[in-house]
């Protein structure tokens, strides 16, 4: 599962930087970072399409400390599936504190999420660095650069798809499914949809 949550984040990071306008702005104009991480959830989005997302969500029980976005299932703890840290490229020196942000903060209970990922945002060359980590051992990183991964395209869900994995997700928030089943569907999707 791990290698597939790092591909469709480096393809979602490839596809967001296809628009060839993000990142150039005119003199009137500063881009900051909340800007970036917004665009690469938004283009995250298409990949988890049955999951809720957010950003900058601040969590007052973890001294108001927030993510810059995270893919859950609301209202439940047990589906917290994805949170992310995103950098600009002349920030790359925060990305190993940011891996070790997510170790300690969200992969940690309460929270659990299942994956953390730091992407670093290349503006210069339209490019990215992926680093995921797991909750079940933390202290491996994998990684995929916009040189080296393997594009995933995104599934497409017909109406009735979409509704079935979100009531897959939703038993699986609230303990009715164990959360293997909902990988074998995520993986078994990605699988049709690149043949």
């Amino acid at each position: 599962m791990k290698s597939f949550v790092l591909n469709f984040l480096a393809s979602a990071a490839a596809v967001m930087w296809k628009d060839g306008t993000l990142g150039h702005y005119t003199t009137a104009t500063k881009e900051h970072e909340n800007n970036l991480k917004t665009h690469y959830a938004i283009a995250l989005r298409t990949w988890l399409p049955w999951l809720h997302y957010d950003f900058d969500l601040i969590k007052p029980d973890r001294e108001r400390k927030r993510p810059d976005f995270v893919f859950h299932w609301r209202d439940s703890l047990r589906l917290d599936f994805l949170v992310g840290e995103v950098k600009r490229e002349r920030d790359r020196k925060g990305v190993d504190a940011d891996l070790q942000k997510i170790r300690e903060d969200w992969l940690s209970e309460p929270l659990r999420y299942r994956f953390g990922a730091s992407i670093l945002m290349l503006e210069n060359a339209r490019g990215f660095e992926v680093r995921l980590i797991a909750r079940d051992n933390p202290d491996i990183v994998e990684t995929a650069t916009h040189d080296d991964f393997v594009f995933m395209h995104p599934p497409k869900l017909e109406p009735d798809d979409l509704a079935r994995f979100r009531e897959l997700c939703a038993a699986v928030a609230f303990g009715n499914v164990p959360e293997g089943r909902l990988d074998d569907e995520i993986v078994h999707l990605y699988l049709d949809a690149e043949e």
